[in-house]
Protein backbone atom coordinates (compact mmCIF):
# COMPACT_ATOMS: atom_id res chain seq x y z
CA UNK A 1 0.00 0.00 0.00
CA UNK A 2 1.49 3.13 -0.77
CA UNK A 3 1.80 6.03 1.35
CA UNK A 4 -0.66 9.47 0.77
CA UNK A 5 0.40 12.79 1.45
CA UNK A 6 -1.80 15.58 2.40
CA UNK A 7 -2.35 18.34 0.27
CA UNK A 8 -3.78 21.49 0.14
CA UNK A 9 -4.46 24.05 -2.26
CA UNK A 10 -2.79 27.58 -1.98
CA UNK A 11 -4.10 31.19 -3.03
CA UNK A 12 -3.64 30.47 -6.58
CA UNK A 13 -5.51 27.32 -6.60
CA UNK A 14 -2.23 25.12 -6.91
CA UNK A 15 -2.40 21.93 -5.26
CA UNK A 16 0.97 21.51 -2.95
CA UNK A 17 2.13 19.14 -0.27
CA UNK A 18 1.87 20.91 3.06
CA UNK A 19 5.53 18.72 3.78
CA UNK A 20 6.87 20.60 0.84
CA UNK A 21 9.87 23.47 1.39
CA UNK A 22 9.92 26.17 -0.96
CA UNK A 23 13.62 27.22 0.19
CA UNK A 24 16.04 26.67 2.77
CA UNK A 25 15.61 26.72 6.24
CA UNK A 26 17.36 26.86 9.88
CA UNK A 27 16.48 24.72 13.12
CA UNK A 28 17.48 25.23 16.55
CA UNK A 29 16.37 22.67 19.33
CA UNK A 30 13.53 24.20 21.67
CA UNK A 31 16.00 23.14 24.96
CA UNK A 32 18.67 25.37 23.49
CA UNK A 33 16.39 28.19 23.31
CA UNK A 34 15.34 27.87 26.77
CA UNK A 35 18.69 27.60 27.90
CA UNK A 36 20.24 29.98 29.90
CA UNK A 37 23.23 30.38 27.60
CA UNK A 38 20.98 31.42 24.71
CA UNK A 39 18.69 33.53 26.25
CA UNK A 40 21.81 35.86 27.53
CA UNK A 41 22.87 36.57 24.52
CA UNK A 42 23.54 40.26 23.15
CA UNK A 43 22.07 41.46 19.80
CA UNK A 44 26.18 40.58 18.20
CA UNK A 45 26.12 37.57 19.23
CA UNK A 46 22.49 36.65 17.78
CA UNK A 47 23.64 38.35 14.91
CA UNK A 48 26.98 36.25 14.56
CA UNK A 49 25.19 32.93 15.30
CA UNK A 50 22.63 33.43 12.59
CA UNK A 51 24.94 34.13 10.06
CA UNK A 52 26.64 30.82 10.33
CA UNK A 53 23.96 29.17 10.42
CA UNK A 54 23.21 31.03 7.62
CA UNK A 55 26.76 29.77 5.45
CA UNK A 56 25.65 25.79 6.86
CA UNK A 57 22.47 26.54 4.67
CA UNK A 58 24.09 28.00 2.02
CA UNK A 59 26.07 24.80 1.68
CA UNK A 60 22.92 22.98 2.07
CA UNK A 61 23.76 21.63 5.46
CA UNK A 62 26.94 20.16 4.73
CA UNK A 63 30.74 20.69 6.35
CA UNK A 64 29.65 21.59 10.18
CA UNK A 65 32.39 22.56 11.52
CA UNK A 66 34.45 23.55 8.73
CA UNK A 67 32.18 26.67 8.10
CA UNK A 68 34.11 29.29 7.14
CA UNK A 69 32.56 33.04 7.89
CA UNK A 70 34.60 35.95 7.50
CA UNK A 71 34.91 39.31 9.58
CA UNK A 72 33.82 41.31 6.39
CA UNK A 73 30.68 38.78 6.49
CA UNK A 74 29.62 39.67 9.84
CA UNK A 75 29.80 43.13 9.36
CA UNK A 76 27.82 42.99 6.36
CA UNK A 77 25.47 41.12 8.44
CA UNK A 78 25.24 44.11 10.71
CA UNK A 79 27.69 43.27 13.34
CA UNK A 80 29.29 46.66 13.86
CA UNK A 81 33.14 45.59 13.02
CA UNK A 82 34.12 46.13 17.18
CA UNK A 83 32.27 43.74 18.31
CA UNK A 84 33.05 40.66 16.07
CA UNK A 85 35.52 39.55 18.65
CA UNK A 86 33.73 39.24 21.23
CA UNK A 87 30.45 38.03 20.18
CA UNK A 88 32.26 35.66 18.51
CA UNK A 89 34.36 34.53 22.23
CA UNK A 90 31.32 34.53 23.72
CA UNK A 91 29.21 32.18 21.55
CA UNK A 92 33.16 30.22 21.93
CA UNK A 93 32.45 30.37 25.85
CA UNK A 94 28.76 29.32 26.05
CA UNK A 95 29.34 25.92 23.79
CA UNK A 96 26.75 27.14 20.96
CA UNK A 97 29.42 27.24 18.77
CA UNK A 98 32.91 25.59 18.65
CA UNK A 99 35.54 27.82 16.90
CA UNK A 100 38.90 26.11 15.18
CA UNK A 101 41.09 29.35 15.41
CA UNK A 102 43.54 29.58 12.41
CA UNK A 103 46.71 31.49 11.78
CA UNK A 104 47.36 34.98 9.93
CA UNK A 105 50.19 35.59 8.06
CA UNK A 106 50.92 35.50 3.80
CA UNK A 107 49.01 33.30 1.53
CA UNK A 108 51.24 30.56 2.18
CA UNK A 109 50.90 30.08 5.45
CA UNK A 110 47.18 31.67 6.57
CA UNK A 111 44.18 29.63 7.60
CA UNK A 112 41.08 31.01 8.44
CA UNK A 113 38.45 30.57 11.66
CA UNK A 114 36.12 27.26 11.22
CA UNK A 115 32.55 26.63 13.29
CA UNK A 116 30.70 24.05 14.38
CA UNK A 117 27.44 24.87 15.04
CA UNK A 118 27.07 22.73 18.39
CA UNK A 119 23.52 21.80 18.22
CA UNK A 120 21.03 19.76 16.26
CA UNK A 121 20.59 22.01 13.73
CA UNK A 122 19.73 20.10 11.05
CA UNK A 123 23.29 19.65 9.67
CA UNK A 124 23.79 16.80 7.11
CA UNK A 125 27.16 15.79 8.84
CA UNK A 126 29.44 16.30 11.69
CA UNK A 127 26.82 14.80 14.26
CA UNK A 128 29.32 12.72 15.96
CA UNK A 129 31.20 16.40 16.91
CA UNK A 130 28.54 18.09 19.06
CA UNK A 131 28.81 17.94 22.48
CA UNK A 132 26.00 20.06 24.21
CA UNK A 133 27.70 21.49 26.31
CA UNK A 134 25.59 24.70 26.64
CA UNK A 135 23.78 22.36 28.80
CA UNK A 136 26.17 22.28 31.25
CA UNK A 137 25.69 26.37 32.34
CA UNK A 138 21.93 25.59 34.40
CA UNK A 139 21.28 29.16 36.28
CA UNK A 140 21.27 32.64 34.49
CA UNK A 141 24.15 34.27 36.96
CA UNK A 142 26.20 31.38 35.96
CA UNK A 143 25.70 31.93 32.06
CA UNK A 144 25.81 36.15 32.50
CA UNK A 145 29.38 35.67 34.22
CA UNK A 146 30.88 33.44 31.25
CA UNK A 147 29.28 35.38 29.22
CA UNK A 148 30.98 39.35 30.47
CA UNK A 149 34.24 37.68 30.92
CA UNK A 150 34.38 35.97 27.18
CA UNK A 151 33.51 39.77 26.21
CA UNK A 152 36.37 41.57 28.39
CA UNK A 153 39.41 38.57 27.71
CA UNK A 154 40.61 40.65 24.62
CA UNK A 155 43.74 38.91 23.13
CA UNK A 156 46.76 41.77 23.76
CA UNK A 157 48.35 40.77 20.61
CA UNK A 158 45.54 41.39 18.74
CA UNK A 159 44.83 44.34 20.53
CA UNK A 160 48.35 46.01 19.78
CA UNK A 161 47.84 45.02 16.06
CA UNK A 162 44.54 47.02 15.94
CA UNK A 163 46.16 49.75 17.40
CA UNK A 164 48.99 49.86 15.07
CA UNK A 165 46.85 49.50 11.70
CA UNK A 166 44.57 52.33 13.60
CA UNK A 167 47.27 54.51 13.88
CA UNK A 168 48.81 53.69 10.06
CA UNK A 169 44.80 54.54 8.59
CA UNK A 170 44.64 57.60 10.67
CA UNK A 171 48.11 58.74 9.63
CA UNK A 172 47.12 57.98 5.71
CA UNK A 173 43.83 59.97 6.01
CA UNK A 174 45.90 63.31 7.41
CA UNK A 175 48.41 63.08 4.71
CA UNK A 176 45.29 62.49 2.24
CA UNK A 177 43.24 65.33 3.43
CA UNK A 178 46.44 67.70 3.26
CA UNK A 179 47.45 66.61 -0.50
CA UNK A 180 44.20 65.62 -2.15
CA UNK A 181 44.55 62.71 -4.91
CA UNK A 182 45.35 64.08 -8.41
CA UNK A 183 47.17 67.23 -6.99
CA UNK A 184 50.55 68.38 -6.63
CA UNK A 185 53.25 71.31 -5.47
CA UNK A 186 54.78 73.03 -8.47
CA UNK A 187 57.21 76.02 -7.59
CA UNK A 188 56.54 78.86 -8.78
CA UNK A 189 58.50 80.61 -11.80
CA UNK A 190 61.85 82.13 -10.23
CA UNK A 191 62.03 79.26 -7.83
CA UNK A 192 63.89 76.73 -9.91
CA UNK A 193 68.14 77.01 -9.55
CA UNK A 194 69.46 79.59 -11.39
CA UNK A 195 66.29 81.58 -12.44
CA UNK A 196 65.36 84.94 -11.06
CA UNK A 197 61.91 86.77 -11.74
CA UNK A 198 62.48 90.14 -13.39
CA UNK A 199 59.13 92.71 -12.95
CA UNK A 200 58.28 94.06 -16.53
CA UNK A 201 58.73 97.71 -17.17
CA UNK A 202 56.60 100.49 -16.93
CA UNK A 203 54.11 100.13 -20.38
CA UNK A 204 54.64 96.86 -21.20
CA UNK A 205 52.77 94.03 -21.95
CA UNK A 206 53.28 90.44 -21.29
CA UNK A 207 52.26 87.76 -23.26
CA UNK A 208 52.81 83.55 -22.59
CA UNK A 209 55.52 81.77 -25.04
CA UNK A 210 57.98 79.34 -24.71
CA UNK A 211 61.64 80.19 -24.27
CA UNK A 212 64.02 77.47 -25.80
CA UNK A 213 66.70 78.38 -24.32
CA UNK A 214 65.73 76.98 -20.74
CA UNK A 215 65.26 80.97 -18.24
CA UNK A 216 61.86 81.58 -17.92
CA UNK A 217 58.13 81.08 -19.54
CA UNK A 218 57.38 84.88 -20.74
CA UNK A 219 58.73 87.23 -23.07
CA UNK A 220 58.40 90.92 -22.46
CA UNK A 221 56.86 93.55 -25.29
CA UNK A 222 57.38 97.26 -25.41
CA UNK A 223 54.25 98.86 -26.28
CA UNK A 224 54.14 101.61 -28.75
CA UNK A 225 52.98 104.71 -26.68
CA UNK A 226 56.18 104.25 -24.17
CA UNK A 227 59.32 106.06 -25.08
CA UNK A 228 62.22 104.45 -26.46
CA UNK A 229 64.89 105.96 -24.30
CA UNK A 230 64.89 105.23 -20.90
CA UNK A 231 65.10 108.49 -18.25
CA UNK A 232 68.37 109.18 -16.41
CA UNK A 233 70.17 108.40 -19.52
CA UNK A 234 70.11 104.90 -19.09
CA UNK A 235 70.68 102.49 -22.00
CA UNK A 236 68.50 102.21 -24.98
CA UNK A 237 66.62 99.10 -25.40
CA UNK A 238 67.57 96.90 -28.10
CA UNK A 239 66.19 97.49 -31.44
CA UNK A 240 62.94 95.53 -32.69
CA UNK A 241 62.62 94.52 -36.76
CA UNK A 242 60.22 97.00 -36.96
CA UNK A 243 62.60 99.73 -36.23
CA UNK A 244 65.70 98.48 -37.98
CA UNK A 245 63.21 98.06 -41.40
CA UNK A 246 62.67 101.62 -40.64
CA UNK A 247 66.14 102.63 -40.29
CA UNK A 248 66.79 100.40 -44.03
CA UNK A 249 64.51 103.04 -45.29
CA UNK A 250 65.65 106.03 -44.32
CA UNK A 251 69.45 104.97 -45.50
CA UNK A 252 68.06 104.16 -49.05
CA UNK A 253 66.18 107.91 -49.41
Amino acid sequence: MSKSKSKWRNRDGKTVNTNTLAEQWSSRPVGLLESPAFRVLSKAEHLALSRIEIELRHHGGNQNGKLIVTTEQFIDYGIERRSVPGALRALSALGVVLIKHGRGGNAKYWQPNTFLLNYLCGAVDAHEQITDVWKKIETMKQAEKIAAMARAAKDPTRVAYGQRVARKTKNVSQVQKMSPPGTETVPRRGDFPGTETVPPCRGTETVPTIDTRGGGDQLTIPSDDEPRHKPNGEDRPPLSLVDLLAMGRERLH
